[in-house]
């Protein structure tokens, strides 16, 4: 176990049973998410699909939809401060950090979440042109709060993440695991909740 997974169980085990998130009861519709808007785009671009997205979703059952965000919302964070210890732990050491990537970007639900809720958007994708790198990375790492990143960049494990993981409480893995497969399934009930209503 890494110096600091023992603190980050006590903390998870004291504030587990007062931890609140909202419910996640129902199914994922479909098993992927959509790689619509996945690519580079100018900000003119990206600010022309959050406004269109959030006139659609405006027409749609508005508390269903916030319910949704907020449940993807408040499971971030409590990842937030697991993975930025992993991150402080091993990525200075990292040969081929991940933040390096020149293919990633966000995606539709990325921009659904963003649209369907009273959270501050990014101003513009990952990048405008393919190739560049990542417009929100710094000599610091990302730019972003965790709740703003594209979901790839919310829950990717690398080798060494995965192996401090397995150096945690089995209890601490489950919840990890279970936090992890709730966004998952609150995400593709948004994408699916848009599609339905707009094939």
């Amino acid at each position: 176990m890494d110096p600091g997974a023992g603190h980050a169980a006590a903390k998870w085990s004291a504030s587990a049973s007062k931890e609140v998130l909202p419910p996640v009861d129902f199914a994922a519709p479909k098993l992927e998410e959509s790689s619509c808007h996945q690519h580079p785009m100018r900000d003119e671009q990206w600010h022309g699909i959050l406004v269109d997205f959030r006139t659609k979703l405006a027409t749609l059952d508005r508390e269903r939809i916030r319910y949704i965000g907020r449940a993807i919302r408040e499971r971030i964070e409590w990842l937030d401060p697991i993975m930025t210890r992993y991150c402080r732990l091993t990525c200075q050491r990292c040969p081929d950090p991940c933040c390096h990537a020149r293919k990633i970007f966000f995606n539709r639900t990325d921009l659904l979440y963003f649209a369907g809720n009273d959270f501050d958007a990014p101003p513009g994708q990952t990048r405008a042109i393919a190739g560049n790198p990542c417009r929100y990375l710094s000599p610091d790492g990302c730019g972003l709060l965790r709740t703003a990143r594209p979901y790839v960049c919310v829950w990717f494990l690398c080798e060494a993440h995965i192996a401090l993981l397995h150096g945690e409480p089995v209890g601490f893995q489950r919840q990890f695991i279970k936090i992890i497969g709730e966004i998952r399934t609150c995400r593709l009930l948004l994408e699916a909740t848009f599609e339905k209503a707009f094939p």
